[in-house]
């Protein structure tokens, strides 16, 4: 909690300076390190720093970038957990759980959806009377769409970032939701980084 108290004691400086773009990225580590390992190039080996310290300037370039929380479960955030400290990110574990189906059968579900709109969804209006002005949701999951059009709900503009362009949802709903800034949606693809 120390952390959050930190982030908020920030951002009421920030009130009192010119008002600027404040991002607060919510990045699902699951869907990004697959979707890197899936793009078919340099990106194949899962977590790059540089390309993430590279999706972090692009964000700068929008506003001032708050530290990102980053969910994923134990195995992903234990593989990156020196990457994440490197780079000043704040890792929340979500524990993949057990249910019981009809007939007895174990089935396993993933909770990091769950996690990450539930801290949103507690965390997004206290942010906002801080001054957020965008969400960057770092995923390509259709899971988050009703989640992206309740922060737009409440006055946030949404920048999406994806693993590669092949890892949206066919339907694309998450990219449609992004805001347009400067004649362009506001979609962030880290395949991107490695095509400079």
């Amino acid at each position: 909690m120390e952390y959050l108290r930190r982030i908020l004691l920030r951002f009421l400086r920030l009130e009192h300076q010119a008002r600027r773009n404040l991002l607060l990225p919510l990045f699902d580590a699951d869907n990004l390190v697959i979707n890197m390992r899936q793009s078919g190039n340099a990106m194949g080996c899962g977590f790059s720093v540089d390309a993430f310290d590279w999706l972090i300037q692009q964000l700068g370039q929008r506003g001032e970038v708050l530290p990102p929380f980053v969910f994923g479960p134990n195995p992903v955030l234990t593989q990156y957990a020196t990457n994440f400290h490197r780079l000043g990110w704040y890792p929340i574990q979500c524990p993949v759980v057990f249910e019981t189906k009809a007939g007895a059968q174990m089935s396993r579900k993933d909770t990091v959806d769950k996690t990450l709109i539930d801290f949103g969804t507690a965390m997004l209006p206290i942010f906002i009377r801080a001054g957020l002005t965008h969400l960057v949701l770092g995923s390509g999951d259709e899971d988050f769409v009703q989640f992206a059009r309740w922060a737009i709900r409440l006055g946030l503009k949404l920048i999406v970032v994806a693993g590669s362009r092949k890892s949206l949802s066919a339907a694309g709903f998450l990219q449609k939701l992004a805001c347009i800034e400067g004649g362009k949606r506001q979609v962030i693809f880290l395949d991107s980084f490695y095509d400079k």
